[in-house]
């Protein structure tokens, strides 16, 4: 509100044409019932406005709309921090504004209102201002969904925001106070679910859906790094009010940081799951199998966990590991890699494949086999190692994989069901 009274002499400048007729269409003033005049009347009105229920005890005949102006007051700009007080003195007739921000002398110092817990659109649609770093900010994340998605959150006991059924979108707040909305975190969880994992709610759901929500988020965070193009520079030569720059960086700059604030409440939640339920990881399985190390170095040159991300193998390893578990015999698989083994021969049992799957997996199985058995027979030649095997892994993969993009280190999950958050 600090540049209010330049934007009154602006309006002021406006109306005087408009009164004297100097307005650029020369039209002469007819009517306070005029367009230009209106808007005036409304944007006066919608910012600057009280609710009479402050001063007003009849609540019966009074409503949330109904409004007053009051002049000077109207003036005092907005501090979130400010302890105020309204008060209506029947007795005498009059309102009292009270603050507790000067403990001592007010001289020198400025009085300040509080407009309430705004969030920045709200206070600059209300009021035409923003406050940097504003601690009642909110922003939105807008997700599509189709009837099944619904249909499967209502079975699953996820409590959805309103749906607006007219696009099929959900709006999910995110605000300081809440900057990870466990119902959002739900919702894209139960999008991760599989078939056979029938309308469970579990381990892997969660983490592969705080990875995909991690995704959105950091793609929303670099939409405010992007490079300014020329059609963007050539566009900002247009707007000359130095005003509008600095809102709009305002504006720009406290989205950005709601969004970093859940972007870091991810990372954490996604810890604390691995701490609490301690999922497989492949890396110690990798560091443990000396055998199967050595035939990834024969074949693809790696040495570690690390050269298996650099040269972008880690899928490929992972699906020489399951068919691998699937040919020890029970006895020789340690417990904790038993899960692994049944998935591949529950879906053995249930699978159908197809010509498209053997394609998929042609040329990757091509370049492995007959080499790999003839160069490392000890592995490579005992049990079933045909391309169908292969097809059953990467079904295997998808039921049990969670990749945490923050260290790229690799998870192995049973089928662990989890309360739904909210």
């Amino acid at each position: 509100m600090n540049e209010s009274i330049q934007d009154n002499q602006d309006i002021s400048l406006f109306l005087n044409n408009e009164l004297n007729g100097n307005d650029s269409n020369n039209t002469n003033f007819t009517s306070w019932t005029n367009f230009p005049i209106y808007l005036w009347s409304h944007c006066i009105l919608t910012s600057r406005s009280f609710p009479n229920l402050l001063f007003n005890n009849d609540s019966k005949n009074s409503s949330l709309s109904d409004c007053i102006l009051i002049p000077i007051f109207d003036l005092i700009n907005h501090n979130n921090d400010s302890n105020i007080k309204w008060e209506n003195d029947d007795l005498n007739n009059t309102i009292i504004f009270k603050s507790n921000d000067f403990k001592n002398s007010i001289i020198n110092n400025e009085l300040f209102n509080n407009y309430g817990e705004n969030s920045n659109i709200d206070l600059l649609l209300n009021y035409g201002f923003l406050i940097d770093h504003n601690k009642f900010d909110n922003t939105f994340l807008t997700l599509k969904v189709d009837e099944n998605s619904i249909e499967l959150s209502k079975k699953l006991k996820i409590n959805l925001p309103n749906i607006n059924l007219t696009n099929n979108a959900i709006n999910f707040e995110i605000n300081y106070n809440n900057p990870l909305p466990l119902n959002l975190i739900d919702f894209l969880s139960s999008l991760m679910q599989l078939k056979s994992e029938n309308n469970l709610f579990t381990l892997r759901m969660k983490l592969n859906g705080l990875s995909k929500l991690k995704e959105l988020i950091e793609n929303k965070i670099n939409l405010f790094k992007i490079e300014k193009t020329k059609k963007d520079i050539q566009q900002e030569e247009f707007i000359t009010d130095l005003k509008l720059i600095k809102l709009s960086k305002i504006f720009k700059n406290n989205q950005k940081l709601l969004f970093q604030k859940t972007l870091e409440e991810i990372d954490k939640l996604i810890k604390n799951l691995i701490k609490s339920y301690k999922p497989l990881s492949f890396k110690s399985i990798f560091k443990n199998d000396k055998q199967f190390v050595n035939s990834l170095l024969l074949t693809f040159g790696i040495t570690n966990y690390d050269d298996l991300i650099k040269k972008n193998l880690l899928d490929q390893s992972l699906l020489l590991y399951i068919v691998r578990i699937n040919n020890l015999s029970s006895n020789n698989i340690k417990p904790e890699l038993k899960f692994i083994k049944n998935n591949f021969i529950d879906i053995k049992n249930s699978i159908n494949i197809t010509k498209d799957d053997v394609l998929e997996y042609k040329d990757f199985y091509n370049f492995l086999f007959p080499s790999l058995s003839e160069k490392i027979p000890e592995i490579y030649k005992k049990g079933d190692w045909s391309i169908k095997s292969f097809i059953i892994a990467g079904t295997v993969i998808d039921r049990i994989k969670f990749l945490r993009t923050a260290s790229n280190e690799l998870y192995l999950i049973e089928k662990i069901e989890i309360p739904v958050s909210n």
